[in-house]
This record gives structure tokens, C-alpha cells and sequence, in this order.
């Protein structure tokens, strides 16, 4: 994105949410996540290595996504 989003705001205060009030719904992993500037997030190793056994999905090919594109 060329900008950033805007914050989310708290429903009570109107102020931007901050990690403190997202912390009773969420891990603080993954509100660090969430908050990061960075482009990318890096994947720990025990989750790379648990794909690598097998898909959550079955891939399925795109046949009219493909005739759609030619």
C-alpha cells in the first residue's frame, strides 16, 4: 500500500487501539504481528516443518481462471 491504513479506533474512547486493549482477546504474538510495520512477518521453523509433511488444502487447478487469462 502507498499509505499506511488508518488505526483502528477504540469504541469507547475513540482514540486509536492500542496493544494494551487488544491484549484480552488476543496472543501478544499476534498482536505484534498486527501492529508491525514490516512487509513480512517470518514463519517459525516447527510451523515450516509441519507444512512441509502436508497441505491443510487440497490444490485444486484453476481451469476457467485459466481460459479467462487465455
Amino acid at each position: 500500500m502507498p499509505t499506511a491504513p488508518q488505526p483502528v479506533l477504540h469504541p469507547g474512547t475513540g482514540q486509536p487501539v492500542g496493544p494494551d486493549d487488544l491484549a484480552p482477546l488476543f496472543p501478544m504474538e499476534l498482536i505484534g504481528q498486527e501492529v508491525s510495520e514490516d512487509a513480512e512477518i517470518p514463519i517459525p521453523e516447527e510451523v515450516l516443518d509441519i507444512y512441509s509433511l502436508w497441505r491443510p488444502t487440497p490444490l485444486f487447478r484453476a481451469h476457467r481462471l485459466e481460459r479467462a487469462i487465455g
